[in-house]
């Protein structure tokens, strides 16, 4: 399709954002793209809750503080997922190629100072959902964003497109229309592309101290005036230099935190939420022949739905439950030398 009328279709599929779902909206701004995607009616418009624990392949484990981001999620809808051939018009190693790109559209919440960062820690969280590269377009108020989370969790993002941007605006968004992803051989390939075509500069090109300090230096028109230029002239030179995107984004420039990290499978550190050191020994029952018969069990029936949403104050319950069962245990041990009877603890 001809540029033009791609931007033409964009800026339509843009519109729809204001009449339409958000699942019927960000398909539409896909296909506008000439991506091969087609309408269903399955997994659409779901809670967090629910996508997470029930639509994903991948089930894992979340921290509260993941939660508390995944919070921020209005809604959550699974798109499409893109494979090789697909996407990729030349069949050589196709059997091979095993990757895939999956679409993901999410409306969230947050205020609008905090947006970015919101959705910079939401696709590192979401990015864990499934095996493929997770592509997100994120709806905030009346604006739209893709992200997307690549190895070692560094998240590339786009600018912020107001829904009723002009065609000047939206231009951008050309360069990562199907049609114009070229020359890519596997999946891997088309998704790199993707990515450095809607990500921000500053995100593409970590900036160094040298390249701020020197190669962005001011132009000098007379020389005579700095034949001696001070450490602390460059230091200024360099901190401007530094501070031109913070500038130009607000409080939409990121800086990621090091200090939060995705809860991963391979990660131990889900089980230190439990206490081991509360479990105590089972050994006085080894020589009770029927004690796995008469061991204790959890009820579950009637527990409040806001503590099985939240992992901690289920774990929580759960270890107070434990307690209680474990108090009864040794009541039961002390009141009799043989096998002990032991209670259900409702």
């Amino acid at each position: 399709m001809d540029d033009t009328l791609e931007l033409f279709a964009i800026k339509d599929a843009l519109f729809e954002f204001y009449h339409t779902d958000l699942y019927s909206a960000s398909l539409g701004l896909l296909k506008a793209m000439q991506y091969p995607v087609k309408l269903h009616s399955d997994n659409v418009n779901q809670k967090i809750e629910e996508f997470i624990y029930f639509t994903v392949p991948n089930k894992v484990y979340y921290s509260q503080e993941e939660m508390r981001y995944l919070n921020r999620i209005e809604t959550v809808s699974f798109l499409c997922e893109l494979h090789h051939s697909e996407l990729i018009n030349n069949k050589e190693s196709s059997n091979l190629d095993t990757d895939s790109i999956v679409f993901i559209a999410i409306e969230i919440n947050s205020p609008e100072r905090d947006r970015s960062v919101d959705l910079y820690y939401i696709s590192q969280i979401l990015n864990k959902t499934y095996d493929g590269f997770v592509v997100i377009i994120a709806k905030s108020a009346n604006n739209i964003m893709f992200s997307t989370c690549i190895e070692k969790n560094i998240v590339f993002m786009s600018e912020w497109y107001n829904i009723n941007s002009s065609y000047t605006d939206i231009i951008p968004l050309c360069a990562i229309c199907y049609s114009n992803i070229l020359g890519a051989r596997t999946i891997e390939d088309f998704y790199y592309e993707l990515v450095y075509g809607f990500s921000r500069e500053y995100l593409l090109y970590n900036e160094s101290f040298e390249f701020t300090a020197y190669q962005l230096f001011p132009y000098i028109d007379d020389f005579t005036n700095y034949c001696c230029i001070t450490k602390q002239q460059i230091m200024e030179v360099a901190n401007q230099n530094f501070n031109y995107y913070k500038e130009k984004y607000g409080f939409d420039f990121v800086e990621p935190d090091n200090s939060f990290a995705v809860l991963l499978e391979e990660d131990d550190e889900w089980a230190l939420l439990i206490e081991l050191e509360d479990y105590k020994s089972l050994d006085e029952f080894e020589n009770c022949d029927d004690f796995e018969d008469k061991k204790q069990y959890i009820e579950y029936s009637g527990l409040d739905d806001e503590i099985l949403k939240d992992p901690v104050k289920l774990l929580n319950w759960l270890k107070q439950r434990y307690t209680e069962k474990n108090k009864k245990i040794k009541y039961n041990v002390n009141a009799s030398s043989n096998c002990p009877e032991i209670d259900v603890v409702n």
